[in-house]
């Protein structure tokens, strides 16, 4: 009888670790494929994939010195900024639009979500992502 406790047990302590280990992969962000579909309904739309585009990347910060002390390293290293404040966000009201004229490849597009996100962490702040200037969303999705 103490061999079937046992047993039970330990599928238990088997299960549950299985739980775990689930809970945390799906945790884990996604970033990388989202560039990929965006980079695709893009193209979709009908931007030439040998052409570079206008590339707005977004970044949101809870105050106008972290946005400035940001823009300003960006600036400098020849990124086009505008930085803007909005009504509807209490926590992150300052907003970044850093632009460049780029191709779109998803391995340089990766790097720079993970740059971009890295950096708004660090000056507690969010990245809201990218979109192609002139290529509309109802384009895209159609």
């Amino acid at each position: 009888m103490l061999w079937v406790y046992v047993f039970v047990g330990l599928g238990g302590v088997l299960a549950l670790a299985r739980i775990v280990v689930n809970v945390r992969r799906y945790r884990q962000p996604r970033e990388d494929g989202w560039d990929a579909k965006q980079i695709a309904l893009i193209r979709n739309a009908g931007a030439n994939p040998f052409e570079p585009q206008d590339i707005d990347f977004f970044l949101a910060f809870a105050d106008a010195a972290a946005a400035a002390q940001v823009a300003t390293g960006l600036r400098s290293e020849g990124f086009t900024v505008a930085v803007r404040t909005v009504a509807d966000s209490a926590s992150h009201p300052v907003v970044l639009d850093v632009r460049q004229r780029m191709q779109l490849a998803v391995p340089q597009m990766q790097a720079l979500s993970s740059r971009w996100r890295a950096l708004a962490e660090a000056n507690a702040g969010r990245y809201d992502g990218w979109s192609a200037a002139g290529v509309h969303a109802s384009k895209a999705a159609g």
